[in-house]
């Protein structure tokens, strides 16, 4: 018949075993912890972006960039230029609502380049269009890119606004155009934008969050004061023209840089209609 000692020897193996397996378990969550910071912490991103590759592709997007926004007025001689910012970096965001996940890092070249002019504002950004889209820039959606925005203008150019009588309609008021993508660079689209200011109204420069959602690497940085430039030309123009263009030459989630850009010729259009140049 087992004595006192036989009862407290079993109670202590089973306390032993009970150890043995909180200390296992406790051992697995920390182990589980490392893994999922490991797997999902920001990827390093500064090290990608003065990367060979990365440099490479940068400068072949520097130099079409440069090229393209030189080309910008289409002879349209009324538009005169003014400064271009510029912001180049790489980054990667973080997705996922109980599991970070940070996607491949992305490196883009962006410009903002700005064009003053005086006239008939409808009638000069119709002009413009139909030059940039001889020059192969065609919405990214089909149909007019500058059509929404001009119909507005026509129809609510410096009336009053309803929600806010006492202000003015002007063309700061206008949505942007849609995304106008050049014919040439279908494989990596080079896309541009182009939104307005008019007298005597000045917009608000907008900073690019960066927060715990997104880890960056800047290339290069020219910044440019919205504000500045709009009240330096108004004295003289009565129309600001803001075009922002981006490049996103490097993608971590395809095999490889952009190849180098296709060179600069005259536009042909695409007589199938189909537009896209097959």
């Amino acid at each position: 018949m087992p004595g006192p000692d036989s009862g407290a020897s079993t109670f202590a193996k089973v306390l032993t075993f009970l150890a043995v397996v909180a200390v296992a378990v406790v051992g697995l969550f920390i182990w589980g912890i490392h893994r999922e910071f490991r797997d999902h912490r920001p990827p390093d991103v500064a090290k990608i972006a003065h990367s060979a590759p990365v440099q490479s592709a940068d400068h072949d997007a520097t130099d079409e960039l440069n090229a393209r926004v030189a080309a910008l007025p289409q002879g349209q001689t009324w538009l005169i230029p003014g400064p271009t910012a510029v912001q180049d970096q790489c980054q990667s965001m973080s997705t996922g609502e109980f599991t970070t996940v940070w996607q491949p890092v992305t490196c883009q070249r962006t410009i903002t380049a700005y064009y003053s002019f005086n006239g008939d504002f409808v009638q000069r950004m119709e002009t413009w269009g139909k030059a940039l889209n001889a020059a192969g820039w065609v919405s990214q959606y089909g149909g007019d890119a500058l059509g929404q925005p001009l119909d507005y203008y026509k129809k609510m150019a410096h009336q009053p606004e309803p929600q806010a009588p006492n202000r003015t309609y002007l063309a700061d008021d206008l949505p942007p155009s849609e995304r106008m993508c050049h014919r040439e660079t279908e494989a990596h689209p080079l896309c541009l934008t182009i939104s307005w200011a008019e007298r005597p109204r000045t917009t608000t420069a907008h900073t690019q969050y960066q927060g715990p959602d997104i880890t960056a690497a800047v290339i290069q940085q020219q910044k440019v004061d919205p504000a500045a430039v709009e009240s330096t030309a108004y004295p003289h123009e009565q129309y600001l023209a803001i075009v922002t263009l981006t490049d996103t030459y490097y993608d971590a989630d395809a095999d490889a840089p952009r190849p180098a850009p296709s060179p600069l010729t005259t536009y042909t259009p695409c007589y199938s209609g189909s537009g896209t140049c097959n």
